[in-house]
């Protein structure tokens, strides 16, 4: 299991570069050096989850390009789809 975020980057580089604790104990080198690209792809998903995307650029799209239909999915009555409930007064 990895845990950490980017807070915690600098200071695994540091003992993967062997200073710190790992100057005295090579294993915390050897441990931090492999811990160090799970951390950095972890803190990239975590970039790229907080990332916003632009929006679309068509300027008047045409029902069939909002919706389509969904290929060999099972045919679904309308009656069982969810449907907003309206507000009570």
């Amino acid at each position: 299991m990895q845990i950490g975020d980017s807070r915690v980057l600098p200071h695994v580089e540091h003992l993967a570069k062997g200073k710190g604790f790992a100057a005295k104990d090579s294993r915390i080198q050897q441990a931090a050096e492999e811990c160090l690209p799970f951390l950095c792809e972890r803190i990239a998903g975590q970039d790229a989850a907080e990332t916003l995307l632009r929006g679309s650029s068509a300027s008047n799209p045409t029902p069939d390009q909002l919706l389509r239909p969904t290929a060999g999915a099972p045919k679904t009555e309308a009656r069982q789809l969810l449907w907003p409930q309206a507000p009570e007064e």
